[in-house]
């Protein structure tokens, strides 16, 4: 083991390197140092966050956090990512550093742990040696927007038209005074049939607002909403990965009693539409591998896998 590291707690300096060493780990999601300043700025005051690096002569060698999310808050649960240099790896230090962070943790009694991870065999043994149980599998893949054959769609999306069926920009829907309010209701509606959001909780409507209507990354024009009349019926935001220019999208989700219609695939068509009107390279999005009706729909338009991340859990009970 290298002699020569130190452990402290992250400052304003050691934003581009553990920027640096996230992107190592997530290389489909990528991340400037500006998206982790403005999450860290932007972090709802009920979030127990603390981050950690680990210093090895003048170099950031990894970093590790514990986080939590109001989607899913609870006060004794909790979410740790991190990661090292690969010069750095197998070393002990990583293990040094995460036992740092569970004794940061202990202060707070957690009842549950959560890591998120690539699907690599030696991050698997990390886990599983220390308690840690899989619990979600993710699915992710991306689509060249510029491979869509819209002609494809074009009966599906005429037949929803003559039943009424629009899809509309957030922009679009500004006008409508109870806009926030109605999409607050639907996410939470749609989200209940989603794998692996068991244990979601509805969110006040101004953290909603917040956190999905209103961020940086979110542009209004790239926010589609399915509306029939005045009803909202699905939707689809987009947020831009400023790191690559492409972007991601998250829940993709229509009411129960309009599925099968070829609601969802309008939605993503118009995705599609924007991000080639706007230049955008790539299309990414991550669904629960047991997710079979998203997921044969993203084949349908072209959507190419890769790797999966591992969702990992450890159970400690607790007061």
């Amino acid at each position: 083991m290298n002699q020569n590291f130190h452990i402290r707690e992250f400052t304003p300096s050691d934003y581009q390197a553990v920027t640096e060493i996230y992107n190592l780990y997530r290389p489909n999601l990528p991340h400037t140092s500006d998206d982790f300043i403005r999450k860290d700025e932007n972090r709802d005051s009920i979030i127990r966050h603390k981050r950690l690096c680990v210093e090895i002569g003048d170099t950031i060698a990894g970093y590790a956090e514990h986080t939590q999310f109001t989607i899913r808050y609870h006060p004794q649960k909790f979410y740790i990512e991190g990661g090292m240099l690969e010069k750095f790896i197998r070393q002990g230090i990583g293990t040094l550093l995460y036992n740092r962070l569970m004794d940061e943790l202990s202060q707070y009694n957690p009842i549950s742990i959560r890591a998120v991870c690539p699907g690599l065999p030696g991050t698997i043994r990390f886990f599983e040696k220390r308690g840690y149980t899989e619990f979600l599998r993710i699915r992710e893949s991306e689509l060249d927007p510029t491979s869509v054959d819209f002609s494809s769609f074009i009966e599906k999306i005429r037949s929803l038209k003559k039943n009424g069926i629009e899809i509309k920009s957030l922009l679009h829907l500004e006008s409508d005074p109870n806009r926030n309010k109605k999409l607050h209701d639907l996410y939470w509606t749609v989200k209940q049939d989603i794998p692996g959001s068991e244990d979601s909780v509805r969110r006040d409507l101004e953290t909603f607002v917040k956190e999905d209507i209103e961020p940086y990354h979110r542009p209004p024009e790239g926010y589609f909403i399915a509306v029939k009349g005045d009803e909202y019926i699905g939707l689809c935001p987009l947020s831009v990965v400023r790191a690559d220019n492409s972007l991601s999208h998250g829940v993709t989700g229509v009411k129960h009693e309009y599925r099968i219609k070829g609601v969802a695939m309008a939605l993503k068509l118009a995705m599609v539409r924007y991000a080639i009107d706007n230049g955008h390279t790539f299309i990414r999005t991550e669904n629960e591998v047991n997710n079979k009706p998203i997921i044969e729909l993203n084949q349908k338009l072209g959507y190419k896998n890769v790797p999966e991340r591992i969702h990992f859990e450890k159970e400690i009970g607790g007061a």
